[in-house]
């Protein structure tokens, strides 16, 4: 009845109602078939970029799966750690601080990412965290 009223009122004041529906976010796959085929036969040996983002994309990780890869870009004006899920092409900060953060490495079971980080030291300290790329990907999609 509540509602009903609601719409009443909202034709009689010529305005509109918006309702949100929470959905779940569901990532399309990005396909390296088709570039593989393309830059990778007989004819033309040239590699594909992996990151294709504006700064400088260095030093990089891959888990042993394959699945996720971790680098450092300075996309932002400043070098950070971000992480990239290879099959939906999705980029997700891992950090964000105003001193330069490098050189990913993520452990081979996937759990830990090491990386030097001027955070602490300006000649730089080896950081280690502990991370669950799939979790992270999710709480980056909800927000």
């Amino acid at each position: 009845m509540k509602v009903f009223f609601l719409f009443l009122l909202c034709i009689f004041f010529n305005c509109s109602i918006t309702i949100l529906f929470q959905k779940k976010i569901v990532l399309s796959e990005f396909n390296y078939e088709t570039i593989k085929k393309n830059h990778f036969n007989f004819k033309n040996e040239m590699p594909f970029p992996l990151t294709v983002r504006r700064g400088s994309n260095t030093y990089n990780s891959t888990t042993a799966d394959g699945k996720y890869l971790f680098f450092s870009s300075n996309a932002k004006g400043n070098f950070d750690i971000y992480m990239r899920d290879l099959k939906s092409s999705t980029v997700v900060p891992i950090t964000d601080h105003p001193a330069p953060q490098y050189k990913p490495a993520i452990s081979p079971d996937g759990k830990k990412l090491a990386f030097v980080s001027e955070r602490y030291d300006s000649e730089g300290d080896i950081v280690l965290m502990e991370i669950d790329p799939e979790k992270t990907i999710e709480k980056f999609l909800k927000g």
